[in-house]
């Protein structure tokens, strides 16, 4: 009795080829993760952005509507204003916090720092960037003045 194997019969994978599977996977999934962080950082740089931006545009109709009393001197007058008027901001639509220091402790989409400046001849408007990461702003009216932090 004879045992003749031959090779031609055996299937299968070798361990050298499992591992080269497993390598180019794991090298997908690395650039994958890498990508998906990068895309959420300015997914959540364009939320902050458009909130800041929509509050800015808020004040700015505010300062048309109000006539001669300038930019809004508070996140109130537009948050708590008659849903009549055009430049209601609805409630819970922006966080203000205190400082620049506490929106970098803990940032938000739409947290932002509210500063008037020339008793309200202008308006600066602070949100994180989550791309670089650090603040920055917008800005409307005249800001070569003294500006004021609004309070929480």
């Amino acid at each position: 009795m004879s045992l003749n194997i031959n090779k031609a019969q055996q299937s299968g994978f070798t361990i050298v080829e499992l591992l080269i599977v497993v390598v180019v996977i794991a090298i997908l999934a690395a650039i994958t993760i890498v990508s998906y962080t990068g895309i959420t950082q300015q997914a959540n740089t364009a939320a902050a952005q458009s909130n800041a931006t929509t509050v800015l545009k808020k004040a700015e109709l505010y300062a048309n509507d109000e006539g001669n009393t300038g930019y809004p001197t508070t996140l109130a007058a537009l948050t708590s204003a008659a849903s009549s008027k055009v430049y209601a901001l609805p409630a819970g639509s922006a966080t203000l916090v205190a400082s620049e220091a506490a929106l970098e402790a803990a940032p938000t989409t739409k947290s932002i720092v509210f500063e008037t400046c020339g008793s309200g001849a202008g308006i600066i408007l602070t949100y994180w960037n989550y791309s670089t990461p650090d603040v920055a702003t917008v800005t409307a009216g005249d800001v070569s003045g003294t500006c004021t932090v609004a309070a929480t």
